[in-house]
């Protein structure tokens, strides 16, 4: 069913009703060939709409893992945004106020990582007055270091970085 666009959408639409097998669809993707991990990232894109909004970014983030390794960042970003961001154009830094943040283990290539070293503290917290995260970093290691990365698709073109810090 996979291999046509009714099929996938039919597929989409039984996983929507949640069925005992919708987990283990987007799970043990390792031994697929990319073309059958591609077509799972369509069902995945065609259960956004379905699952409107029910999505649970840690369903298809096995797939989103996966895609990178097999078929390239391009076709796990778009269903990462489709599945997980509910298909908003998100700007180059997806998650540029911390909203979604995770300290620990991120559940996509896509979420923002924090380095697991002690001589770095990170904490997040909300900030009252800002709609965002407030990162509080704090460090014991001598000299710079990196304290957060997060992995951003970008087309080809020139590009202008700037931030605000206190």
């Amino acid at each position: 069913f996979e291999g046509w666009p009714d099929g996938r959408d039919q597929i989409a639409r039984r996983l929507a009703l949640n069925p005992s097998w919708k987990r283990a669809y987007f799970q043990d993707l390792a031994a697929l060939q990319p073309t059958t991990l591609y077509l799972r990232g369509e069902v995945a894109r065609s259960l956004a709409r379905y699952d409107g909004e029910n999505r649970d970014c840690t369903l298809v983030a096995p797939l989103v893992w996966e895609m990178p390794q097999k078929l390239g960042y391009a076709e796990a970003h778009d269903v990462w945004r489709d599945y997980c961001q509910g298909g908003k154009t998100v700007s180059a830094v997806a998650d540029p106020g911390f909203e979604n943040v995770r300290l620990a283990r991120p559940i996509t290539p896509f979420d923002w990582r924090f380095p697991e070293r002690g001589e770095i503290e990170v904490i997040a917290a909300p900030e009252s007055g800002f709609s965002g995260t407030t990162l509080t970093v704090s460090s014991t290691a001598p000299g710079r270091r990196s304290f957060g990365k997060q992995l951003v698709r970008l087309a080809p073109g020139s590009y202008r970085a700037s931030w605000r810090a206190l």
